[in-house]
């Protein structure tokens, strides 16, 4: 898959397909500078992403999977990827000389991230634990972290 940013700073479109999340991931850590890998960086980038392309882009509802409904959850999630074969995320990311700045929009309706970034067991606190700084636009569609230089 050939992926590249047009300059730095630009935003890149990516087919909304779960099955290509870690692709997304590794090449967004292979442009990130030495001091800003680590494992939990690179969890949280998955993290932001996949609910990007799950409940932004695709729109698939959590409550099969929070039901303890995981095939039920999967087979809705395959669904809606092959039913939304033109959705897609957006990507940006800066890399400056003490920061990366990140950016990812799924579009779709969002979610009040007032509230739900309080539950216990999301996926959020693995993105707050990841990045220096995390806040998402109004509508909770998009998502900003920062990684600063240690």
């Amino acid at each position: 898959m050939d992926l590249s940013f047009e300059r730095e700073g630009s935003s890149l479109s990516l087919p909304a397909k779960y099955s290509s999340l870690w692709t997304y991931v590794g090449w967004i850590e292979a442009r990130l500078p030495s001091w800003a890998r680590s494992a939990l960086v690179r969890v949280g980038i998955a993290e932001a992403l996949s609910n990007a392309i799950i409940h932004g882009a695709l729109e698939v509802d959590s409550s099969l999977r929070d039901a303890g409904e995981m095939l039920a959850w999967l087979e809705a999630l395959d669904v809606a990827e092959q039913h939304g074969a033109a959705v897609s995320i957006c990507v940006s990311m800066s890399v400056q000389p003490t920061a990366v700045h990140l950016c990812v929009d799924g579009g779709g309706r969002g979610f009040d991230w007032r509230t739900v970034e309080r539950r216990v067991g999301r996926g959020l606190s693995i993105i707050h634990a990841a990045f220096d700084h995390v806040r998402w636009n109004d509508s909770g569609s998009a998502l900003f972290v920062t990684v600063n230089k240690p």
